[in-house]
């Protein structure tokens, strides 16, 4: 049985540490709101909002951060670079074994980092949050801190018109492939297809074709990314596993 002097010091043990792991990193801002009013027939609208994320600790610091975006309007991409590397859009982490990511945020002591979270609205008005979660690698399950961003965008007509995704799938064929890759895909006319690894950086472009087949030869064995963009409207992305020769 539990003694009150036992129960007290439980919790004055759980606060402790509590306010152990509060006090290690610092926030500027912890929480944006904005509301826009902007031209959504810019279909390349970029929305850039920056914090600044600062050790305040006495040691150094590695850090592993997730976005999240529940509720998101659709065709809204948000898109997270740390300092170190701007990610893709797919790509919600920085440390991700399964995608062979491992890209921690490291501050020294009082050392501060300029996190910047692009928003591209794709001519498309509404209201959405996204949340940057930071953990410590020395307790990766335990959160330490959250980046909350409520952001309403506007429309300064509304005459603009969304560009919508194709509603078909994009398919490869082999896949793993080796050597050449077949890439179906339903847009009407392709622009080209960028290739990017696992970190988010980008190996290749490759203009379209008529035959939609392409040499993926020169690429070391790994999981990729292709992004195939259409000449009119948002590119749709597909993962292409590429296997040793």
């Amino acid at each position: 049985m539990i003694t009150r002097i036992q129960l007290l010091l439980i919790l004055f043990s759980v606060n402790y540490l509590q306010g152990q792991t509060a006090g290690l990193i610092s926030l500027n801002p912890a929480k944006t709101v904005k509301v826009v009013s902007v031209d959504l027939k810019d279909k390349f609208l970029d929305l850039e909002i920056y914090t600044k994320v600062k050790n305040i600790s006495s040691d150094s610091i590695s850090l592993k951060w997730k976005r999240r975006q529940p509720g998101l309007p659709e065709g809204w991409i948000s898109q997270v670079c740390d300092g170190i590397t701007c990610f893709e859009d797919f790509v919600s982490t920085n440390i991700d074994s399964a995608s062979r990511i491992n890209i921690p945020v490291t501050l020294k002591a009082g050392e501060e980092r300029e996190f910047i979270l692009h928003v591209f609205p794709v001519t498309k008005a509404g209201k959405g949050k996204i949340y940057i979660d930071l953990f410590s690698l020395k307790k990766p399950d335990s959160l330490l801190t959250t980046m909350e961003y409520d952001l309403t965008i506007n429309g300064l007509s509304t005459s603009s018109q969304s560009i919508v995704k194709g509603s078909e799938d994009i398919q490869l064929f082999p896949n793993p492939v080796i050597d050449y890759v077949t890439i179906n895909h339903p847009f009407e006319e392709l622009a080209h297809i960028d290739i990017i690894n696992a970190l988010g950086q980008r190996m290749g472009k490759m203009e379209a074709k008529d035959d939609n087949k392409y040499d993926v030869s020169f690429l070391p064995p790994n999981i990729y990314f292709l992004k195939v963009q259409p000449k009119n409207g948002q590119a749709l992305t597909k993962i292409m596993v590429k296997a040793g020769n």
